[in-house]
């Protein structure tokens, strides 16, 4: 059962984040730099705990055989930890803000995300039409959304009075935020692919809720790790919208990449069945009267 091992999941992280967090303490640390150092072994727990729940022993609902699926559904609630909760937590605790307590909210979703999931429904909703309105609708949506932010940067950048050119780029930041969320939206929620028309509204949210907590993380979070790492920022939503686009109409298979068909290998014959071949080639047809 899901409910033992979601509670003893977050009874492990949190007694370990309290306990730590006081451990820190007796050395002296203020309670800031406490916290900020239990954020580093807290991920690591968070890394084996996340293994053991995702890869290694999951759900039976998550059993996939491929360990492939497994590991991509690892790596997604890894991105989710680290930009809604470490990294946050981290620049929050940087800024002298407690406000970094709210982060500790979310590790009670993403274990149960990793555990439980909502039942499907017994009888799939029939399809009216208002699953499938194309078999590669996200790389149209993925098209429109890169050609709208580079052709909306060139025309605020030549047009705009230069007094108004950040304002400008703050405003198709925003837009384009918007943009990304409708997509994701409408191919997980209000449009999904046939392949999911069989979800209840919850798993239909769950998964729009997923895609979208990454798409924030795209835009929000990882450009401001670059810029404490390197220096300089780039714009990795245009990139990962692709990966994420892809993900929310096929979920985390190579369906959504148009690859030609293979054909299929042909069976390997026996040795008896390759002898009756050549006796077939090599002896003449009786004639239908003997």
């Amino acid at each position: 059962m899901y409910l033992k091992r979601y509670l003893f999941a977050l009874v492990l992280y949190y007694l370990s984040y309290a306990l730590l967090v006081r451990w820190q303490a007796l050395f002296g640390a203020r309670p800031d730099e406490a916290h900020a150092a239990v954020q580093g072994i807290l991920a690591t727990i968070y890394v084996l705990m996340s293994l053991n729940l995702v890869v290694f022993r999951p759900q039976a609902r998550f059993a996939f055989e491929s360990w492939t699926h497994r590991t991509i559904r690892w790596v997604l609630y890894l991105t989710l930890y680290l930009g809604l909760v470490m990294m946050p937590a981290l620049l929050m605790l940087r800024a002298g803000s407690d406000l970094f307590r709210l982060t500790l909210a979310a590790p009670v979703l993403l274990f149960l995300g990793m555990l439980h999931s909502p039942k499907q429904k017994d009888v799939p909703e029939p399809d009216d039409g208002r699953f499938e309105d194309g078999p590669r609708r996200w790389m149209t949506y993925a098209s429109v959304y890169v050609i709208a932010t580079y052709a909306g940067a060139m025309l605020i950048t030549r047009l705009a009075p230069q007094p108004n050119v950040r304002m400008g780029l703050v405003l198709l930041f925003l837009a384009k935020s918007v943009m990304g969320l409708w997509m994701l939206h409408r191919l997980t929620v209000a449009r999904p692919n046939v392949r999911f028309a069989s979800l209840t509204g919850g798993q239909r949210w769950k998964r729009c809720l997923v895609h979208t907590g990454l798409y924030l993380c795209l835009v929000f979070v990882l450009p401001r790790i670059l810029l404490a790492l390197t220096g300089g920022a780039m714009p990795l939503d245009l990139l990962g919208i692709i990966a994420l686009l892809a993900s929310a109409a096929y979920g985390p298979t190579l369906a959504a990449i148009p690859w030609p068909p293979r054909e299929p290998r042909p069976l390997r014959e026996t040795e008896e069945e390759r002898l009756r071949r050549r006796m077939r080639e090599l002896l003449p047809p009786l004639h239908p009267d003997r």
